[in-house]
């Protein structure tokens, strides 16, 4: 590691270990926090587009460039002291926003924890078109590829893109 890479996240957790020190005196709020306001080391040339869609009921985001916490303080008279990063999952190609992140933040925030939800950088998962057509290919899999393979049909396919391995 960088001795300035070193020195922002230093920085970067002084600011947050600064918000949980606030959050006995802040109004609870939502404040979203950039990790690295001028570009993330190693993506500075990164040009994917971020989304936001629906999977299902749950709002998810894929193609992520910019890092971010989002913080989610508790109000004066509940916080605890405590603070959690969540880091939602979604296996690097996308984020679970909602269910693994932002509900489990409001979650915690009620119960007088500081949370801050990452919103951390992701593969290229291609354009709006592109995503759509993988994911009816994904699912056309699940529901026929397990025909003739003597694989379980519950089994999900696995899928490899050459995009995914142009970020390393």
């Amino acid at each position: 590691m960088t001795n300035k890479i070193a020195i922002h996240l230093c920085s970067t957790l002084l600011v947050a270990a600064a918000l949980v020190g606030a959050a006995s005196v802040l109004p609870a709020q939502n404040d979203v926090v950039s990790l690295w306001p001028n570009g993330a080391p190693g993506s500075e040339n990164w040009t994917q587009k971020e989304a936001e869609y629906m999977a299902g009921p749950w709002k998810e985001v894929r193609n992520v460039v910019k890092p971010s916490i989002t913080v989610y303080l508790p109000p004066s008279g509940q916080a605890t002291g405590t603070a959690v990063v969540v880091a939602p999952g979604g296996a690097f190609t996308h984020l679970a926003w909602e269910n693994e992140g932002t509900k489990v933040a409001e979650w915690l925030q009620s119960h007088g924890v500081a949370a801050f939800v990452l919103k951390y950088r992701l593969v290229d998962t291609g354009t709006d078109e592109e995503y759509a057509e993988a994911q009816a290919a994904m699912m056309n899999a699940m529901r026929n590829g397990s025909r003739g393979s003597g694989a379980p049909p519950s089994s999900p396919p696995t899928c490899y893109s050459r995009r995914h391995s142009e970020h390393g």
